[in-house]
């Protein structure tokens, strides 16, 4: 970058972070050199340019002017892996797209445009560097798996309280981050079925376990409300599957063939539950009446099928993020970490067991 240039992403950058707001007046010239140890040239043009923007008015005798901040220093820019138009997996889609909403909403609501990049295996760091300091963007929001590659490039040019991933791991990044809390929702619905008088419960949980921090997140609960409630883990019948609706089906069968004294069913994702509850009508049960089943994610699906299910709020998730980064900006902080909390969504599918059960 010029000398100019760098001066002018430094005023867009005081004004991003707060420094200076709408109608404030910056230092005179001379100052602004000072502070960035540099001659007072580069900084004449970088007040002529951002003039010529809007940015700032300067006025003979009283200084200059900031004038154009929503235009200019409010501009984000999303760094995502999870492109849901090419990806056949309709709970990413489902999920991406609740997430996005919110966050488009908030950013329209806040005058904040938005530019998503769909991240690739030969992205050029530099190139998206490049385009952050060129068209003043403010800050970054990551979604999915970045690259580790290019997130350590940006963060060697980039203020760390510029970046909020949405993570439930947080990524392991220095930085802002916004995820999940599913801790209150599953236990609301294991709570729930104990309430209700099922003592002999199977559990579906994903093959991903070992790799996959949400899916380890809820087997980890499952023991916990097994050891808070005094079950022996001997008397569940655990069962790792893969995430779709045949799992679902397969897992249920061999459940109900080899396990009969089951008298509900939990299943780590809706897509799971929803094979479960096809298993079920094959059979000739009724779904609740019969063997009760629960799940988690609460898609679409979920109300037609009458599905007692966990909620993940996944547009106020997108709302709650670009909060999170403008006040990381505002602030400078780094590293702190907000949860979004789950909740229990009670449905037919979910009763006190049969009697004869």
């Amino acid at each position: 970058m010029k000398k100019y240039e760098i001066v002018q992403k430094k005023i867009l950058d005081w004004i991003a972070a707060g420094d200076y707001s709408q109608g404030d007046r910056l230092p005179p010239i001379l100052k602004i050199a000072e502070k960035l140890n540099i001659s007072d040239q580069p900084v004449r043009k970088a007040i002529r340019e951002l003039s010529k923007r809007g940015v700032i008015e300067a006025h003979k005798g009283r200084g200059l002017f900031i004038t154009g901040v929503r235009e200019y220093s409010r501009k984000i820019l999303i760094l995502s892996s999870i492109n849901p138009d090419m990806n056949d997996n309709f709970f990413t889609n489902w999920y991406f797209r609740e997430l996005y909403q919110g966050i488009l909403d908030t950013a329209r609501e806040m005058e904040v445009e938005l530019r998503l990049h769909l991240l690739d295996r030969f992205e050029d760091a530099n190139l998206i560097l490049k385009a952050f300091h060129e068209e003043n963007y403010v800050g970054i929001i990551l979604i999915g798996n970045v690259p580790p590659d290019i997130v350590n490039v940006l963060m060697k040019h980039i203020d760390l309280f510029r970046f909020v991933a949405v993570s439930n791991e947080g990524a392991g990044l220095p930085v802002n981050s916004i995820g999940i809390d599913y801790e209150p929702g599953i236990m609301a619905v294991l709570d729930r079925i104990y309430e209700l008088g099922h003592r002999n419960i199977g559990f579906l949980y994903g093959r991903n376990v070992s790799s996959m921090w949400s899916h380890l997140e809820r087997f980890r609960i499952f023991v916990k409300f097994c050891q808070k409630k005094n079950i022996p883990l001997s008397s569940t019948v655990m069962l790792e599957t893969g995430g779709d609706q045949l799992d679902g089906f397969r897992a249920a069968n061999q459940i109900l063939d080899m396990h009969p004294e089951v008298t509900v069913i939990f299943c780590g994702t809706d897509e799971r539950a929803k094979g479960v509850l096809q298993a079920l009508i094959d059979r000739k049960l009724t779904p609740g009446a019969d063997i009760s089943v629960a799940g988690f994610d609460n898609i679409p699906d979920s109300e037609k099928l009458n599905l007692a299910s966990v909620q993940i709020p996944y547009r106020q998730l997108g709302e709650k993020t670009v909060k999170v980064l403008f006040s990381g900006i505002r602030s400078k902080a780094v590293q702190q970490s907000e949860k979004i909390v789950t909740e229990l969504v009670f449905r037919s599918s979910l009763t006190s067991p049969r009697a004869n059960h």
